[in-house]
């Protein structure tokens, strides 16, 4: 799969220009993307790096994303399950973005229509994320411009696990201040 829709604003896809890309973005930022592999078959992977590396990111109506964010831009998938696999290369891609201590995560996302009929698909090329799957992940939309959003996620607004019992139990101790309310004048 040689997708370059969001690296390039022109349609015409120079061969080389993927490389290019990726070679740029492997010196600055590592892998940029995941795969999830079945065996010697791949069922999906992922896109994913810093804004500012996908350049019609910032000619969507819904843009720009901003620029300290790392944006989620591309999913293929080729499985029974497309919204399973898709849903946990997003997963993936969190996690990756998390360990590396970076906290803003944007991706574009379309409101769907109609109900989709996953059943009969195998083979997706996603672009623009379901809404709904990102918001089950926790994505908020920041802008809408018809169906289209750009959604975040604040990944270091996340208490890790080891944290939340400790924050718990201080919370225990936590006694509310009275309410004080004004008097009629």
């Amino acid at each position: 799969m040689d997708c370059v829709f969001w690296q390039r604003r022109d349609v015409v896809a120079d061969p080389g220009a993927k490389a290019d890309w990726a070679r740029d973005i492997e010196d600055e930022f590592g892998a940029w993307g995941r795969v999830i592999h079945d065996g010697a078959d791949a069922r999906g992977l992922v896109q994913y790096g810093p804004s500012r590396y996908f350049a019609n990111a910032w000619a969507l109506p819904a843009g720009p994303p901003d620029r300290r964010s790392v944006l989620i831009t591309c999913a293929y998938v080729c499985s029974d399950d497309p919204r399973g696999i898709v849903e946990r290369l997003l997963l993936e891609a969190l996690a990756d973005v998390q360990a590396r201590g970076l906290g803003l995560v944007e991706a574009f996302a379309l409101e769907p229509s109609a109900p989709q009929d996953s059943s009969t698909c195998r083979e997706h090329h996603h672009t623009l994320f379901d809404a709904e799957v990102l918001r089950r992940l926790g994505f908020h939309a920041v802008r809408s411009v018809g169906a289209v959003s750009l959604m975040r996620l604040q990944l270091d607004a996340a208490i890790p696990v080891e944290h939340q019992a400790r924050i718990r139990r201080l919370l225990r101790h936590v006694r509310p201040s009275p309410v004080v309310r004004p008097e009629p004048v």
